[in-house]
């Protein structure tokens, strides 16, 4: 696999504009990866893969929100990755474990380990996860970082599942989920209106999802309940509501989510569905302050629910062929 991307992000050449912005980024992609059924119980995979990140100025206009990469109109980045996977079906457990290994020219080495123990009875499963999973920081991110720049985010989640199937009619599911980030890249602006970009320290949420689903000839229904809330944070102010740290959940963040969503079929190329998602009130930020600093109004959102409903027509003149409305 070969590929090369072109990009003009955030481009705005009006000069009179404040966040007057032009720059060009490039992105060279490779990668192999092969598949080694060694045994009937055991499968290998792995693979390399690898990037070229270039980005340069489109203009030497220092105005608004554009800056140098540094002291240079150009920078350039080099990424290697190795990742390697094992999956083995046991008369006990099936076993899938492995992980990513990524070397950043300018943050260095990183490891992401993930391994999943499942069950499937008859009629009965039951899940233990454990994923990692790091967030290398971009080329705007480099460039805004404060003296010996940025490290890369890492998350840490481990979830355990236990889920029922009644036949083909229901079916039912519970997790528990524990999610840690380290070193999140979070942005700010200072007084003086400049942007950065550096590591917090950790923050985590632990909580609960319910799913259960009925299904038949002429349809489905889903309904499906979340729980979240912060039980751990450092170092990350900016996330989380002022005066109330923990006692709440981080920003723009609900601690109840209920979704409802269904399909009927009205006739063998008609149907119809829709979705409900109830979301209790969370805290954000009412307006921004006449600055643009960053800073504003915070205050509570109340309970929302936001409603959706479609029609549907299936094999219209073609096989294949679907329109929605």
């Amino acid at each position: 696999r070969l590929n090369l991307r072109y990009q003009q992000p955030w481009q705005t050449t009006d000069t009179t504009q404040e966040y007057f912005y032009d720059k060009s980024v490039t992105r060279l992609m490779g990668g192999v990866s092969a598949r080694w059924e060694t045994l009937d119980w055991l499968t290998l995979s792995g693979g390399l893969e690898g990037f070229w990140d270039q980005s340069w100025l489109n203009s030497s206009r220092f105005i608004g929100a554009q800056t140098l990469f540094g002291e240079s109109h150009r920078v350039t980045y080099g990424n290697a990755a190795l990742w390697l996977q094992g999956e083995a079906v046991t008369p006990y457990l099936n076993i899938t474990a492995g992980g990513r290994l990524e070397y950043h020219s300018a943050i260095g080495a990183n490891f992401a380990p993930r391994i999943a123990l499942t069950k499937q009875w008859d009629w009965f499963h039951a899940k233990l996860l454990y994923g990692g999973a790091f967030r290398s920081p971009g080329i705007e991110n480099l460039n805004l970082a404060p003296v010996g720049g940025l490290k890369a985010e890492h998350t840490h989640v481990v979830e355990a599942e236990a889920g029922a199937s009644i036949s083909d009619l229901a079916f039912l599911s519970v997790n528990g989920f524990y999610t840690l980030i380290t070193l999140p890249i979070i942005y700010g602006v200072s007084g003086d209106g400049s942007e950065s970009y550096v590591n917090g320290g950790a923050i985590a949420t632990a909580g609960v999802e319910a799913l259960a689903r009925v299904r038949g000839s002429r349809g489905h229904v889903n309904l499906s309940y979340s729980l979240a809330l912060p039980v751990a944070a450092k170092n990350v102010d900016t996330w989380l509501t002022p005066g109330r740290g923990l006692s709440v959940p981080p920003l723009g963040m609900p601690a109840h989510k209920l979704t409802l969503s269904g399909k009927v079929i009205i006739h063998r190329h008609f149907s119809a569905g829709g979705s409900a998602v109830f979301m209790s009130g969370r805290y954000g930020f009412l307006t921004a302050s006449d600055a643009l600093d960053g800073t504003g109004v915070v205050g509570r959102l109340s309970n929302s629910l936001l409603l959706s409903a479609w029609l549907g027509a299936d094999h219209v003149g073609l096989e294949g062929l679907s329109f929605q409305l």
